[in-house]
């Protein structure tokens, strides 16, 4: 038996996703946001008096990890917060004088901010 790689699913009017009949599997989220400059703030899980509690961050990084599914489970308490006014960066890289640039040459971007480390937000 096949199963789709991926399952979508739209909010209702309340903000309330449901998913159904998944196998058991870790899933990540993947948001097709409404244009340029929207960006994922918050995805966790957890009660919301945890997520906030003196901002010690989410309960449960949905982001970093993914969420473990066991046949049977329901989750609840998702926080999916998505803002307006997401920051960009455009440029280029440009070798020296006389250097080519590697193939496959990255460029990674990292948080200033030390409470920002380890957020893939």
């Amino acid at each position: 038996m096949a199963f789709p790689d991926f399952t979508d699913s739209i909010p209702n009017d309340k903000g309330e996703i449901r998913f159904r009949n998944l196998v058991a599997a870790t899933y990540r989220f993947e948001f097709r946001l409404p244009g340029a400059g929207w960006y994922v703030r918050e995805l966790s899980a957890g009660p919301a008096n945890q997520r906030a509690a003196a901002n010690q961050g989410p309960a449960i990084n949905l982001a970093s990890n993914g969420i473990k599914l066991k046949s049977g489970d329901k989750i609840a308490d998702v926080a999916i917060t998505i803002s307006e006014g997401g920051a960009g960066l455009r440029g280029q890289v440009k070798p020296g004088e006389g250097q080519s640039l590697p193939s496959g040459l990255r460029v990674y971007l990292a948080p200033a901010e030390r409470e920002h480390n380890d957020n893939p937000l």
